[in-house]
């Protein structure tokens, strides 16, 4: 038995492997598990009708990530204030602390407000593209089974007990 292509199965697997044989393996495994990682998204006839919750998911996205940010801001500041006068700032600490923590929160808001843009600019294309209402921060996040768009609703989606498409039962109080 001095080929390794016969034999048992078990013994192949300790043939040598290029890089590119690994490289490619790797990828074909990847392309396999992407539909898998596909998120749920919400059934909708009409190719606009998700997109008051997919504005509404960026505001609410963007709100978090602002306070994030002056968090993050106002703990820079302390940090320099707290810790400058020991490594030789003395009192030019609290005006070095108050520009460089309001330099990061500022810089960190405008992050924020660049994502909530263009996530907005996404809620324009027909179906929403990328947005999914069941992520975490969604309109539908933690409903189980249907959750269905409906412009009266605050979040523009309601939890319907049936399909979104069901014609004799309609979960949206206006629809």
């Amino acid at each position: 038995m001095s080929d390794g292509a016969s034999g048992h199965w078990f013994d192949r697997l300790s043939t040598h492997v290029t890089r590119r044989q690994a490289l490619r393996a790797t990828m074909a495994g990847a392309a396999l598990t992407l539909p898998l990682a596909r998120a749920r998204t919400a059934s909708a006839e009409d190719a606009s009708a998700c997109r008051k919750g997919c504005a509404w998911t960026s505001h609410q996205n963007y709100d978090s990530d602002n306070a994030r940010c002056a968090l993050r801001g106002d703990l820079v500041g302390f940090l320099i204030g707290g810790y400058g006068p020991t490594v030789g700032l003395g009192f030019f600490s609290l005006p070095v602390a108050a520009y460089k923590g309001l330099r990061e929160g500022l810089r960190c808001n405008d992050a924020a407000l660049l994502n909530q843009k263009a996530a907005q600019a996404r809620c324009l294309e027909p179906f929403c593209s990328g947005f999914s209402p069941y992520t975490q921060g969604g309109p539908c996040e933690g409903v189980q089974d249907n959750c269905c768009p409906c412009a009266a609703s605050t979040n523009g989606y309601i939890p319907c007990v049936y399909a979104c498409n069901d014609p004799s039962h309609s979960c949206c109080p206006s629809g």
